[in-house]
């Protein structure tokens, strides 16, 4: 089982580690935003993205290919077949959305209806700039999100503060969900390969 954690900077979770600036846990020096990564296709088990996909701009130069397809179409291409995509970014609801001066765009759950099957509307995809008319590339998908509190929390305690000393307690404020939508956590199976058909 071969893993890449994408964007790692000094916290790698995969085997390999691959950001635009160098470090210790850094194994490949590559800027995401410049296609073929230097990996064979279907190289990878398992693609993790932790905080990254919010910082792709808009647009490629000269191409003004969309940033975020770009990358998405990538991991597909060195992901194995039946390998799996885990990404974690903040939710559209969280301060931290927009409050990071680094972060391009925001996330929805309503996002990953363009990448993966089960949720696809048939509107978007990624085979093509502009996303019409093609299938999703990835084949399932599992979507949670987490809650933050802020400072109108009782005593000034954050988030952190609850989730980390008393876990069942915030276990159980976000399946009621009390607070704003904090991160989101997705993660994309793409699809196996085909088996040749079988004689009769």
């Amino acid at each position: 089982m071969v893993s890449l954690d994408v964007g790692c900077g000094k916290q790698k979770r995969g085997d390999i580690g691959m950001d635009v600036y160098p470090g210790p846990q850094v194994d490949v020096v590559w800027d995401l935003r410049k296609t073929p990564w230097p990996f064979e296709a279907e190289k990878f088990d398992t693609v993790y993205a932790i905080h990254v996909l919010e910082h792709l701009p808009w647009a490629l130069e000269p191409q003004y290919e969309d940033g975020l397809f770009s990358v998405m179409g990538e991991i597909h291409r060195v992901l194995k077949p039946g390998g799996k995509l885990v990404i974690i970014t903040p939710h559209q609801q969280s301060r931290y959305a927009w409050g990071v001066p680094t972060h391009r765009r925001v996330f929805n759950e309503t996002t990953w209806t363009h990448f993966s099957r089960d949720l696809w509307t048939g509107v978007y995809s990624l085979e093509s700039p502009d996303g019409i008319g093609r299938e999703p590339l990835f084949e399932r998908s599992s979507i949670r999100v987490d809650r933050e509190f802020g400072s109108a929390y009782p005593f000034g305690f954050r988030e952190w503060h609850v989730e980390h000393r008393l876990p069942r307690v915030y276990r159980v404020m976000c399946a009621l969900r009390i607070g704003r939508k904090r991160n989101l956590y997705v993660e994309l199976t793409k699809a196996a390969a085909k088996r040749p058909p079988t004689g009769s």
